[in-house]
């Protein structure tokens, strides 16, 4: 065995991953230090059950873009072998998070979203993730940015993130495609089509957060 000391900039509760990047470090650490004999799917297993103790989740929603970057796309069927599909990354695309001076516990944001969800909703957000999977094919910026507006999860924890409409409008006034909650928050997320816009997003969202008097950081990529 050997003993891995993590020094990282992902807040805990952040809404960012922090979990699944300590998980994915410590797996490719792993698989570096045994000679890199390890498969994907090994990797993968091993990182999920790294994030079970972390965060007691196994998904691999997180776990899986860390390791892969990009977009993935996942299936985990009981009984059956996780099904991973690497989808396109349309060139321009941008991202910006900003991650405010406030705290969510993973738990807490998880309890507010409902066991169970109106039809309406389910089947909306069914018809955007047909639409995202497009859009990234087909380089759609427009259609992308309308795919991810959410009904699943959203409405019920976009009231535990002070400001939050505030800081969606600010987004979208100056010009994101989309925008929304990152993870189970606090942090909030928007796309966008070059850099400049993400930058100019990332402070009007900061703006935003600062009318409330709450600090923030932004991070584009």
């Amino acid at each position: 065995g050997f003993e891995l000391r993590l020094r990282k900039g992902i807040a805990v509760g952040s809404g960012l991953g922090s979990s699944a990047a300590s998980a994915a470090s410590a797996v490719i650490a792993a698989n570096n230090v045994l000679g890199n004999v390890l498969t994907t799917q090994q990797l993968i297993a091993a990182a999920r059950q790294g994030e079970v103790v972390a965060a007691g989740a196994p998904h691999p929603d997180n776990v899986v873009p860390a390791l892969l970057g990009g977009f993935q796309l996942m299936v985990d069927e009981p009984d059956e072998d996780l099904r991973v599909v690497s989808l396109p990354v349309p060139s321009g695309l941008h991202a910006v998070v900003v991650h405010p001076a406030l705290s969510i516990s993973t738990r807490d944001a998880r309890d507010a979203v409902p066991a169970h969800v109106p039809i309406g909703d389910a089947i909306v957000n069914l018809a955007h993730l047909g639409m995202l999977i497009s859009a990234l094919y087909e380089s759609d910026f427009d259609r992308l940015g309308a795919s991810i507006r959410d009904r699943l999860h959203q409405p019920y924890r976009a009231p535990m993130i002070e400001g939050f409409d505030r800081v969606y409008e600010a987004a979208i006034q100056a010009g994101a495609l989309g925008a929304g909650i990152s993870g189970s928050g606090p942090s909030v997320f928007a796309l966008t089509d070059a850099m400049d816009s993400a930058r100019r997003c990332g402070s009007a969202m900061q703006a935003a957060f600062g009318s409330k008097q709450i600090a923030s950081e932004c991070f584009v990529s």
